[in-house]
């Protein structure tokens, strides 16, 4: 399965010198850092990438029939200082593999693309191929944190071929929940601008709980190891792992094809001696985020991933 990867401004400009050389990567920071300071214009997406690439460039490959269920999550029961990063980084690249429905922009969306100096647009129809998701202490209070969120559409300035991002974030604060805090980033925007960030917050919210859940969540490993990967032991699993970090494959899998083999919808049929409905199939019962209560009084909430469940396995499959 082919993911959507995220370009980097240093991906771009890289090779733009003046003999064609290649920049190294610390003067390319300082040097664009000190060009945005010179022009006013925001650092937030050049600083975001320096977190991510000194992070080694981790990613989570959001699987296409997880994507719909991940993005459920009721955001008004979700306080911000419960938010997760995935893995416990400091940022990571969310990555999708297709078009999905609730990431499609239906508004054009107008764009001023600072470092550029450029004035671009953000069409309808748009929609997202990535997520760079990066938590930061906030300037003036090492106590205080904030998320932020860079979404890519897969589309360039025509000047400067330059990446054109949406970008919104929040501070983690403790009183407030996830829901009024996407609104406030993003009010008096068109209702799909709201709705499209809503769903990348709950996708990377969902992501950053379901990280540490090994049956859901495990590592991108070589394609030639794949095979090999799934049949192996935990021993094995981690040497593969490893193997694919030294090429710097620094990725995971949030679901997998094998979650989702022989899905099929359940058959119902009425006979004389029952009293309600028969599966005549066997199927998959599909995963899906659910938060619960705990605690004293029940006062704290967590997220508990609910995995797909093989139902009336002593059925056939209704396409076997």
């Amino acid at each position: 399965m082919k993911f959507f990867e995220w370009t980097t401004d240093y991906d771009c400009c890289k090779y733009q010198t003046p003999d064609g050389s290649k920049i190294e990567y610390e003067e390319f920071f300082e040097s664009r850092s000190d060009q945005l300071r010179e022009s006013n214009s925001p650092l937030f997406r050049t600083y975001d990438e320096d977190v991510w690439i000194r992070e080694g460039k981790p990613y989570y490959n959001i699987h296409p029939k997880l994507v719909k269920s991940l993005c459920k999550v009721d955001m008004s029961k979700i306080p911000t200082k419960l938010i997760k990063m995935p893995g416990d980084l400091n940022s990571v690249n969310i990555r999708l593999a297709q078009k999905h429905d609730e990431f499609v922009l239906h508004d054009t969306i107008g764009l001023d693309i600072d470092n550029t100096n450029s004035n671009s647009k953000l069409l309808a129809g748009s929609y997202v191929h990535g997520i760079l998701m990066t938590m930061n202490k906030v300037e003036g209070d090492e106590n205080k944190k904030e998320i932020s969120f860079l979404v890519d559409f897969g589309l360039y300035t025509d000047n400067h071929r330059q990446p054109i991002y949406l970008c919104f974030g929040f501070s983690i604060m403790d009183k407030k929940s996830l829901k009024d805090s996407i609104f406030d980033a993003v009010k008096n925007r068109p209702e799909s601008y709201y709705n499209v960030l809503g769903n990348v917050a709950r996708l990377c919210v969902s992501v950053g709980f379901l990280s540490n859940n090994p049956t859901v969540c495990e590592p991108d490993v070589l394609s030639k190891d794949r095979p090999e990967f799934n049949r192996s032991d935990d021993e094995r699993r981690e040497f593969l792992a490893n193997r694919a970090r030294r090429r710097g494959k620094v990725g995971f899998n949030i679901g997998s094809d094998l979650m989702f083999m022989g899905e099929s919808s359940s058959v119902s049929r009425k006979t004389g001696e029952s009293t309600g409905r028969e599966l005549e199939y066997s199927h998959i019962r599909g995963g899906h985020p659910h938060l619960v209560r705990y605690g004293k009084g029940k006062n704290l909430i967590k997220m508990m991933w609910y995995l797909p469940q093989h139902v009336r396995p002593d059925k056939p499959f209704k396409n076997a």
